[in-house]
């Protein structure tokens, strides 16, 4: 099948766009080219990691393994067999790196919000410590809230995952694992999914 000739952009907010009506979907076909910037968000030890290199490479990455850089190309595969282009950021949790993450926050077009979901510290630590650090950014920002470690004993419910979704009125929650390459995917794909439509629609 030939591939849609589209100019290169190097921004979400270069994206050329359709004239749709509120009942037509999206044009994905115009997203081939599109760099979108999205950002990890949450603490040490919570499969940020692991999360994002099983989604690169589809594979869970070797626990001896030094992994050097924390931004990492990713093509995603959306609906209609389109490829969106996506750089993804680890934001590292060490408290003497907020500033590097401040900088990445404001470069970023999407923030995953991830938490253990056989770590209540690192759940509660959501809005304790990573809403706040982020509310500048996520009154103009798309968040997503991702149960990382589905397949470990499970400590928080997906009811509170929900709960919590609504109360930082967040469009979506979703659970995962790395291991066993449950909804890795998914999660980065219903991402791009969110920031190409919330572009469309303010174009509108």
């Amino acid at each position: 099948m030939a591939e849609a000739s589209v100019p290169s952009t190097s921004s979400l907010s270069d994206i050329p766009r359709t004239q749709c009506g509120e009942t037509e979907k999206y044009d994905w076909t115009e997203t081939i080219q599109t760099h979108l910037k999205i950002a990890v968000v949450g603490d040490q030890g919570c499969g940020k990691t692991c999360f994002i290199l099983s989604a690169k490479n589809h594979i869970l990455p070797d626990p001896e393994e030094k992994v050097l850089s924390k931004q990492y190309p990713l093509d995603l595969e959306m609906p209609n067999k389109v490829v969106a282009k996506c750089m993804v950021v680890e934001a590292d949790a060490r408290d003497e790196l907020r500033e590097v993450r401040m900088e990445h926050y404001e470069q970023s077009d999407v923030f995953l919000l991830c938490f253990a979901l056989d770590d209540p510290n690192s759940f509660k630590n959501i809005t304790e410590k990573w809403v706040p650090e982020l509310k500048e950014c996520l009154s103009k920002r798309l968040g997503l809230l991702v149960g990382l470690k589905l397949d470990a004993k499970r400590e928080i419910l997906a009811e509170r995952g929900d709960n919590l979704k609504e109360e930082l009125k967040f469009q979506e929650y979703r659970e995962c694992s790395a291991y066993k390459g449950i909804n890795v995917l998914h999660v980065f794909q219903k991402a791009a999914e969110m920031a190409f439509k919330s572009e469309l629609l303010e174009k509108k």
